[in-house]
């Protein structure tokens, strides 16, 4: 699993300096491996966490006027 977590980190990297982005998401994944399948729930509460602790503010500066 170590190999493929560092290969999909390095993937991950490459895509985001490629495609920059406006605002990257980083939960605390360190203890969920690429091949952990049963702690998806566990990633997503904790994305889902980021966001409820300010994130908001930040996205919603984001949002087109056509949009809102």
């Amino acid at each position: 699993n170590g190999g493929v977590n560092i290969m999909l980190q390095y993937i991950t990297a490459a895509n985001i300096e490629k495609h920059p982005v406006d605002l990257l998401i980083t939960p605390d994944t360190h203890d969920i491996d690429a091949f952990d399948f049963n702690k998806v729930e566990v990633a997503v509460q904790r994305g889902d966490e980021i966001i409820c602790n300010g994130v908001e503010e930040k996205l919603s500066s984001l949002i087109l006027p056509e949009q809102k």
